[in-house]
Order: structure tokens, then sequence, then C-alpha cells
């Protein structure tokens, strides 16, 4: 389960979400970049951002057509550097280059009046003066490979008989993942329909508490859904056929709705949405249920920067040691990030704790 993913102002593709504390997204489409204001204070020269508040201040800026993603507020069009004879008293440069000034006298910024937040186009961060934390655009571009992410980390079961027999077409499982893929590429074109649809942790029993339900179906975006769908189809297979139809809609849904509640109760301010918490209780249960089996990965280490400059290797090792290592790794974000992640942990530890109490009172039954 993860947050909501925020839309570039300026294209409206979603947004690569950097940090959330402090907020730092970036556009992989237009190349933009959103910061909070505590964010550049660390990277860009304090007489910078002193000019651009003393022009808000003098109400000397104009209108923006962007509106913030932080607050929903319109932003102003601030040109710093407009006024270029100015330079010298405020300190950007020690002295005032003519070659410089008019380079820059036109560069203009999205700011917004409210939060103080900044919106900065494709290299406009790069034209700023900077502190000795400078920013480099491209360097962030080239270690956001999450398309390699994924393919990369998909998990391979081995060593379950009859895993590779056929199953029923309307199976939980290909009920519930062809579900989750129509509503979610719905969803992507459809922003209305996604807003009422995910889980907003101030209200859980929005809708009469049904938010729960769709906001399992729901991803943010193709990463988000590519990522989950891998990994509901590698264990939810043996599981349903070893438990049944009807027990594995149990399953699902227990482990996603109790993920959801806790969730929102741990996150308190903020969305969720996505089947990653109902997921986790399938990924115990097939652990618990097939503790012989084994779960291969291909792991990559990074060699540099750029999307290929990897060596990956492949790790084969059994089902319940790789979930309980998933799951304390889960533990331990949640705990060390505490909200400031667009990744739900909480609800992957309450799903997978819900799936092994699942587990222990089916296992009484028999």
């Amino acid at each position: 389960m993860g947050t909501l993913q925020p839309r570039c102002p300026r294209c409206e593709d979603f947004l690569s979400i950097i940090s959330h504390a402090p907020a730092h997204y970036s556009c992989r489409k237009c190349k933009g970049t959103f910061h909070s204001f505590s964010r550049l204070e660390d990277i860009i020269q304090e007489s910078f951002i002193k000019r651009v508040s003393e022009i808000i201040e003098n109400n000397l800026q104009q209108e923006s057509n962007l509106i913030c993603i932080k607050c929903d507020q319109k932003m102003a069009l601030v040109r710093p550097f407009h006024h270029y004879k100015r330079f010298e008293e405020f300190g950007v440069i020690p002295k005032a280059d003519p070659e410089f000034m008019r380079k820059y006298s036109k560069l203009e910024i999205d700011v917004c009046k409210t939060c103080f937040s900044f919106w900065f186009d494709k290299n406009e961060l790069n034209q700023i003066p900077a502190t000795e934390n400078k920013y480099d655009e491209k360097e962030v571009a080239d270690t956001e490979d999450p398309i390699l992410k994924y393919l990369i980390n998909i998990p391979f079961v081995e060593g379950i008989k009859n895993k590779d027999a056929d199953s029923p077409l309307l199976s939980a499982t290909n009920i519930i993942g062809l579900t989750c893929i129509l509503s979610s590429l719905w969803c992507f074109n459809h922003l209305d329909m996604m807003i009422i649809s995910i889980l907003d942790s101030e209200n859980i029993l929005f809708y009469g508490g049904i938010n729960l339900i769709t906001s399992l179906f729901i991803h943010a975006n193709w990463f988000h859904l590519i990522g989950n769908m891998t990994f509901f189809f590698t264990f939810s297979k043996p599981v349903e056929q070893k438990i049944g139809f009807k027990k594995f809609l149990i399953l699902f849904f227990a482990s996603g709705v109790v993920s959801g509640i806790h969730q929102s109760l741990k996150m308190k301010h903020g969305v969720s949405l996505g089947a990653s918490g109902a997921i986790s209780g399938v990924m115990v249960y097939f652990a618990l249920s097939f503790p012989k089996a084994n779960v291969s990965q291909w792991l990559h280490i990074r060699t540099g920067l750029g999307m290929f400059n990897y060596k990956t290797f492949k790790m084969t090792i059994p089902a319940l040691i790789f979930i309980s290592a998933w799951f304390f790794e889960q533990y331990a974000y949640a705990t060390f990030l505490k909200n400031n992640s667009d990744i739900g942990y909480w609800a992957h530890i309450s799903g997978a704790l819900t799936g092994m109490v699942l587990f222990f009172l089916n296992s009484n039954e028999q």
C-alpha cells in the first residue's frame, strides 16, 4: 500500500517522490522539480531566497498558471534577476558581470505565496547561485531507475508441487488481479475516480467504509501497479490452490482492511491506496504453508551512475527466511522513516500479521 503520488503542475504526469520531508519531487517527463522551502535552504544561497521573499512581500510578482501541489493554491511567477542592476546589493555574485546578468535577466520561477514552495522547470535550478551542496538535476535523473528496480526485484517461487497446474479461469487470483489492473488503468486517466476511491486517513469510514475495499484495487502509477501485481501473482496462486476460493478471498480482504485501518491510524494525515497490505498477508500465508519452498530473486549492485551500471546476481533462499527478512525490513523502515515515505510500511506489517493469524486459525480447523 502506498500514498497518493502527486501530479506534475506543468504536464500533469505523476511525479517521482524523492522525499516527503522535506518535500522534493521530480517529473521524469518534463524534468521539472518541486522543492519545499526547508530543502532549498540547504542547496541555494540565502541571498537568492531573500530576493524572492522581497519580491513577493512587495507584490512585484506576476500570476503563474501553476497550482501548488502542496497546498493547492495558485502560485506566483517571480523573476528574481529581472532587476539585474541590484545584483550587488543582495550579494548574489561578488561583482556584477554584465554577461552573467544578461543570461539570467529573464529567468522565471514559480513560487507558492502560501507555503513558499518552489517549482523549477528543466535546468532552472542549476542556473541559480548554489551553496556547497549544489543540486545536480542530471545526477538525480541518472539515479532514478524505477523500471530496472521493479524488473530485477521480481521474485520466483521454486520447489512447490503442482505450482504450474492449471487453475480455473475464474479463480480468486485472476479475478482480483484483473480487477486491480483494470481499475488502476481507468483511474490513471480519471483522477476524480481515483480521489473518491482511495482511503482518507482522516475519515476511514467515509462512504460507509467502502474505501477500505476500493482502495485495495487502485494504484498510484504504472510502477506501483506492476510491483504489486508481480508479487501478488507469484505468491497467490499456490495459496489459493491450498485453501480454496472462499478462504483466499477472506485472507486477501481481511489483510487489506486491517492494513488500511492500521496505516490510516499511523499516518493520521494523508491518503493511501494499493493492494500491498493484502498481498503481505498472502506472502506470509505462503511462507507458513510452504516452508520448504524456495524464493529466488535477481539482485543488483550499482557500479556507477546511469541506468545500466549494475552487476546482477541470483539469490535463492527458503521462503520462510525470505519472508521473515522482508518483514523485519518493513519494520525497520516503518520505525526509522516514520511517515516520511510514500510506502505504507505499517500496512505491510499489519497485513502480514493478519495473514499469520489466519494461517494458524485455519490450521486449528484442520
